[in-house]
């Protein structure tokens, strides 16, 4: 039987795909209603308008590396960020306007002009930050060309700004990523300097102090990079140089004696930098602030990712650059001028105002003097709110380090109190065994029952290592990733301390939690120390090449990372007696501790 076609149906055919757009709050919107609404409007793409929603912001200057154009260079890395999250996108040119709308997380807009000699590329662009899920970022990037000049402006913002994204580390994390891509393939400058890293000889150490740090034409933070007392840097230059784009200039000292000319120079080792630490000095920079007025990440805190991108972020809320006159103001060069109100056709003259009685003018004169008060009254009534909503805001983060401190310490004592437990449990089965070895023998009697205040066993058969674990997984997983591979190896551990197993879990999800806030202030050592857990950052430089494979590991994104990092329980290797949990804090574009192994201790040069 054939169908019939009603009135204004499609014929039958091949099914056409219908237009689509979701907006930034969740709406669908399909068929004829996309176009009742422009584009760009319905799907929330709009650039970050107050500044306190800024994340990032910089002005760069672009110069070719190699031939003499630089905006296809720019354009090729843009459409390369773009296709990461919309791979069927339309590519960006100089000539033609692009819209690309999908759904509440990824939304674009880009529009060209030209006039004359000048050019100008604006690019509004939502996208999910990088780390931090259901949250979407606005950037927002003008490209302008001039004869023998270009510069590129980038903002990145999200509504609420800084607390949006759960402070400085989610802050640094939006940072973005393509601008180092860019600067491999243009030369980007700011601030009259190039983002490559720049080497400090001996020499070079007093007029850096004089002309740079001491300057007070200085714009940009300067960090200064030293080397360990064997030469190394715990962090490559070239990829800090990309970490700290538009936000800081950095230096690299040459060799470990240059840091001790430095002190010198600075007249107060204090503020120096030396031992393969990073110091930023900010401007206004003098030789009388204290210490702690410069970040200084030493050590640990230096090789942790999380740490960097906490000073990444605290760096970018410090800029705020305008943006430029885009596409508009070039489109509409000489905008035309106001018209002038047409003259008013006569009319009848007015009519005289009726004459008011003494009582009617001096409730005039009151109600207007109140009126003339009334915005003073505001304005203090606005003030007291704005010092009540301060003092909230204090008693808020007071409240929430009194909390943070309160969790703490009962980790602590939980993680403490769990050691012993397992030391007592051990040292009752040592006297158990001495009973039933030096004992005498219970005379035969098949009647006898068993004490009556005899407590049952315990049964604690269906906890184990890896419930406990797989357990984690699920409660912590906004601060843990545990692997696969870390269950398996938990569920064949024999471990026997298993409370112990999951309260150092929860305290590993405390500290990582901390750190992805930027609330640890210290070092991962002793943020476990404080927790009564033993941390250690790495493995024994000798250990070779076939040990060190069983600390690596591969991530659900692909990504290969090495768990060098380990949690320390027990010192004996017997597995009943010692556990290892084999993690890493260092993994990229991740935030979480990786966790790749739960159990018995890994082989190493002393094992045999």
């Amino acid at each position: 039987m054939t169908g019939s076609t009603r009135s204004g149906d499609s014929p039958p055919g091949p099914r056409r795909e219908r237009d689509e757009l979701v907006t930034a709050t969740g709406w669908r919107l399909v068929g004829q209603a996309t176009r009742l609404v422009s584009d760009l409007a319905a799907a929330g793409v709009d650039a970050p308008r107050r500044d306190e929603d800024l994340l990032y912001a910089a002005r760069f200057q672009l110069k070719p590396r190699i031939g003499t154009g630089v905006i296809e260079p720019a354009l090729s890395v843009l459409n390369a960020a773009l296709a990461a999250t919309r791979p069927d996108g339309r590519p960006l040119d100089r000539r033609t306007d692009v819209t690309h709308v999908s759904d509440r997380y990824h939304a674009a807009q880009w529009r060209v002009a030209e006039a004359g000699d000048r050019w100008v590329g604006e690019l509004i662009w939502r996208h999910p930050h990088p780390t931090i899920r259901g949250v979407a970022c606005t950037t927002h990037a003008v490209l302008s060309e001039q004869p023998a000049l270009t510069r590129l402006t980038v903002r990145v913002g999200v509504p609420g700004g800084i607390p949006a994204v759960y402070g400085a580390v989610g802050a640094g994390q939006a940072h973005p990523a393509f601008l180092a891509e860019l600067n491999r393939v243009v030369r980007l400058v700011y601030g009259g300097a190039a983002a490559d890293p720049r080497t400090l000889e001996d020499t070079d150490i007093d007029s850096f102090v004089r002309n740079v740090l001491l300057s007070e034409e200085r714009a940009y933070p300067a960090a200064v990079l030293a080397p360990t007392e064997e030469g190394e840097y715990l962090v490559p230059p070239a990829q800090l140089a990309e970490e700290l784009l538009g936000c800081a200039h950095v230096y690299v000292m040459a060799r470990h004696p240059t840091t001790f000319r430095l002190s010198d120079a600075l007249g107060d080792r204090r503020l120096s930098c030396y031992w393969g630490a990073l110091r930023v000095y900010l401007p206004a920079f003098s030789c009388a602030d204290r210490p702690d007025d410069h970040p200084l990440l030493v050590g640990e805190r230096l090789v942790d990712p999380v740490v960097r991108a906490q000073l990444r972020g605290m760096l970018g809320a410090r800029r705020n650059v305008p943006i430029p006159a885009g596409v508009d103001a070039l489109r509409q060069p000489n905008p035309p001028p106001p018209a002038e109100p047409a003259p008013a056709a006569p009319g009848p003259p007015p009519a005289e105002a009726p004459r008011r009685k003494p009582e009617e003018l001096a409730a005039a004169a009151a109600a207007s003097r109140t009126a003339a008060t009334f915005p003073g009254e505001l304005r203090a009534v606005s003030e007291r709110l704005g010092e009540v909503a301060r003092q909230l805001e204090r008693l808020i983060s007071l409240h929430e380090s009194l909390l943070d401190e309160m969790v703490g310490l009962r980790t602590t004592q939980a993680v403490r109190g769990a050691t012993a437990a397992g030391l007592e449990r051990r040292i009752g089965r040592f006297e158990q065994f001495l009973r039933q070895q030096f004992a005498p023998a219970p005379a035969e009697d098949a009647g006898a029952a068993a004490p009556e205040d005899q407590e049952p066993a315990e049964d604690r058969s269906e906890i184990t290592v890896g419930s406990v674990v797989r357990q984690a997984a699920v409660t912590h997983a906004d601060a843990l990733l545990i692997l696969d591979e870390a269950i398996r190896s938990a569920e064949n551990s024999p471990y026997e301390d298993v409370d112990r197993v999951a309260l150092v879990l929860e305290a590993m999800a405390l500290v990582a939690r901390r750190r992805q806030g930027g609330k640890l202030g210290t070092s991962l050592r002793e943020g476990f120390r404080e927790l009564g857990i033993e941390y250690r950052g790495g493995i024994g430089s000798a250990t070779s090449e076939r040990l060190r494979r069983q600390y690596v590991a591969r991530m659900p994104t692909g990504d290969i990372v090495e768990c060098e990092e380990h949690i320390v329980l027990g010192a004996s290797y017997d597995p009943r007696y010692c556990l290892r949990i084999y993690f890493t804090s260092r993994a990229p574009a991740e935030p979480r501790f990786v966790i790749a192994h739960v159990g018995r201790h890994f082989d190493v040069p002393t094992t045999t």
